[in-house]
């Protein structure tokens, strides 16, 4: 595939992103005019802060900046294709206003005390192997409801041709506090390799963390529309 026809594939992928979102937030707009009733509420987690800068990338830039600007598309989407859905932060800017000692304690606790329903926490991994690349979802390994969120973000990315998957990882597999502390569904996205010279600089333009975002948005509202038909 020659490289105009990549991009002529990703700005029709951005464009098509736009038209779905502005058509649900004018269908919710048009049918519920009075006042905005919240459903569903989605905590995202936009992974370190602060003086936590997270893994550094390949040209020096900061994992916790990316996974704010990607983690804020996400809610911004969310938003816009179903507006019923609240959408809340663990942090909203370069700050976090707890120690690094109480860093994951703190995040779980604002799931519960926030009342989510829902949580996704966002990060980039990072490897000694500069040629690692690609995409991961942990969830614990009894939450069915993460595991099809995961499972549909996964098949919208690789159908934009994000990057290579890694697959789903299990509690069971590997221990992540910031998952197994939780009750409610619960996922921990690895976005992609920062340390990897090309999907450091893809992960810093717009497109591409917009297809990211749309990714995971969509994944989100279809099942919690499915849960709901099901309910």
């Amino acid at each position: 595939m020659s490289k105009n026809t990549k991009l002529s594939i990703i700005f029709l992928l951005v464009f098509s992103i736009g038209f779905v979102l502005s058509t649900g937030f004018l269908y919710y707009a048009l049918f519920n005019p009075i006042g905005m009733v919240y459903h569903t509420t989605i905590l995202i987690d936009p992974g370190h802060g602060g003086d936590d800068v997270g893994a550094i990338g390949y040209d020096g830039s900061y994992e916790k900046d990316i996974n704010l600007e990607i983690s804020k598309k996400i809610g911004d989407m969310i938003s816009k294709m179903d507006p019923s859905i609240k959408v809340l932060y663990t942090r909203e800017e370069d700050t976090i206003t707890w120690s690094e000692e109480e860093n994951l304690q703190k995040r779980v606790q604002s799931a519960s005390s926030l009342k989510a329903d829902y949580f996704i926490s966002i990060h980039c991994s990072s490897s000694q192997n500069t040629d690692a690349k690609g995409f991961s979802f942990h969830i614990r390994n009894t939450d069915a409801i993460s595991d099809r969120v995961a499972r549909k973000a996964s098949d919208t990315l690789k159908t934009f041709r994000w990057s290579s998957s890694q697959g789903i990882g299990y509690s069971t597999d590997q221990s992540l506090s910031i998952v197994d502390n939780l009750e409610i569904p619960a996922i921990l996205f690895e976005m992609g390799f920062i340390t990897n010279q090309k999907e450091c600089s893809r992960l810093q333009k717009w497109y591409n963390q917009q297809l990211i975002a749309y990714a995971i948005a969509n994944a989100y509202v279809d099942t919690i529309k499915d849960l709901k038909k099901a309910n």
